[in-house]
């Protein structure tokens, strides 16, 4: 007998975001925009809608209150940057030379939050993993060294029975992607294309 899903509509998340764009329309050969978004999504809907990016459980910590599931949800970026530009070569004089352009996209955003949990049933609810622990107040969360992201000794074990607290929640490392295209709009013409990608963090990471 086959497998079914059940779906529960019982989720509330808010999105607030203050979004900016500048665009510059082709002049002189050039091309060109810029946007940045500043946003912040709080719900309890990780849990209905699975870890899409494997950050978050699929499980209610507490399936009788959802609210200590209430926090950052695990889609959330706070900061993203997009650059694009595009520049038209004046190349003139037989088709070899004429029509080819370079475009460019810069894109950079802070990585997605993420919470530890204890991974025992310290509950007392049959198969629940998904307990947090406690938060130590005043603790720096982030590290953010290549061997430790986090420090693990701003969190303490809950005490049997209890659920964890849901403040402190850590943010994964940011993303830092550029590529260059460099193109003919003949289509007899060849296209050279240069690909790179690459981690840098550069905005506040702490997802607060």
């Amino acid at each position: 007998m086959a497998g079914f899903s059940l779906g529960v509509n019982g989720t509330t998340s808010r999105y607030d975001s203050l979004q900016a764009s500048l665009t510059r329309r082709l002049t002189h050969n050039v091309q060109a925009q810029v946007s940045y978004t500043y946003s912040k999504c709080l719900g309890t809907g990780d849990a209905t809608l699975g870890s899409l990016s494997q950050n978050s459980p699929t499980l209610y910590s507490n399936p009788f209150d959802r609210s200590p599931d209430k926090s950052i949800c695990g889609y959330s970026v706070t900061q993203a940057l997009r650059v694009n530009s595009l520049v038209t070569l004046p190349f003139h004089g037989n088709r070899l030379v004429e029509g080819w352009q370079i475009s460019g996209l810069i894109g950079q955003n802070t990585g997605l939050p993420f919470s530890p949990y204890t991974g025992t049933d310290i509950i007392g609810w049959a198969g629940s993993n998904n307990n947090r622990p406690n938060y130590v107040a005043g603790c720096k969360v982030q590290v953010e060294t290549p061997n430790k992201w986090f420090d693990p000794n701003c969190y303490t074990l809950p005490a049997a029975g209890t659920l964890g607290a849901t403040a402190g929640i850590a943010q994964g490392i940011g993303h830092f992607r550029a590529f260059v295209d460099h193109h003919e709009e003949d289509a007899l013409a060849g296209a050279i294309r240069l690909f790179g990608h690459g981690f840098l963090p550069l905005f506040p990471k702490h997802a607060a």
